[in-house]
């Protein structure tokens, strides 16, 4: 994990504590009161499976403590897809995710939201 200094024009590689993520592309990262939440992404070709493994894993980095966590999310019935190459914003304390790609290529039309309040 890097930061960049815009002032210096310097690239600082970082060191965090906790749950430090995979490698990953294809994931969007927000950004809320101090803490940048990523979701989901893409890992490497799987032979086996003869796909592009995806992610919907929700993780948190808080960037006055330099730590990442994991966020246990809860739904009413189904679950977000695996995906990558998806849109994310923040809109009134929640993450609104669009879209993307799944394992198997096909593309996703569909969105969800997840309240940062309760991970819900």
């Amino acid at each position: 994990m890097w930061k960049f200094n815009v002032i210096t024009k310097e690239w600082l590689e970082m060191k965090p504590n906790g749950d430090i993520p995979h490698g990953r592309y294809g994931h969007t990262c927000v950004l809320s009161n101090n803490k940048l939440y990523m979701f989901g992404g893409g890992k490497k070709y799987n032979v086996q499976i003869k796909a592009r493994e995806c992610l919907s894993d929700v993780k948190s980095y808080d960037i006055l403590t330099d730590t990442w966590n994991n966020i246990k999310t809860y739904t009413n019935g189904d679950l977000i897809a695996n995906r990558r190459c998806h849109s994310a914003i923040i809109f009134n304390k929640q993450m609104l995710v669009y879209g993307g790609i799944n394992e198997f290529g096909k593309i996703l039309d569909d969105c969800w939201v997840l309240s940062l309040d309760n991970n819900n």
